[in-house]
């Protein structure tokens, strides 16, 4: 095998499953493979959001900070609704495709798993706002208050 055989996909794993795998399931392996990459990218979003919320508070807590939080919040909202959309198309489709039912619940636990943690992700960084917020309105009513001398 060369490595343009390699580039080209021949005699590759994938290109064997992809060639073995009926018509029907092209449109389940193509929503399949969409939803894993909504389902990784979500992750990564988490992972963005609990490191944008560890910065709230301190030296680099900024405006710009708060929007890029709160943007990557609202986008990692919306795949999750556009997920689970396209779980319940998924889990129609492979009402058909009974020998893709492992792979349909592989991917229903992994979107599962990803909005669990998109949820506590949105927890703490709720709490941490909160936080933020308190602390600074005392440090505000502190700095009114005038001092007994």
């Amino acid at each position: 095998m060369s490595f343009q055989d390699i580039e080209a996909g021949v005699g590759s794993p994938r290109s064997s499953l992809l060639a073995t795998s009926s018509p029907q399931d092209a449109p389940f392996t193509a929503l399949q493979s969409s939803l894993s990459l909504q389902v990784f990218k979500m992750n990564a979003n988490v992972q963005g959001i609990l490191k944008l919320v560890d910065q709230l508070g301190t030296a680099k807590d900024s405006a710009v900070l708060r929007k890029s939080l709160h943007d990557l919040t609202e986008t990692t909202r919306a795949m999750a609704k556009r997920g689970s959309e396209d779980l319940k198309k998924l889990s129609v489709l492979q009402a058909s495709l009974p020998h893709q039912k492992t792979a349909l619940q592989k991917t229903s636990h992994d979107l599962q798993l990803s909005l669990v943690a998109f949820q506590r992700a949105q927890q703490v960084s709720a709490e941490r706002q909160r936080t933020v917020v308190q602390g600074v309105k005392l440090a505000v009513e502190d700095e009114h208050t005038p001092h007994s001398p």
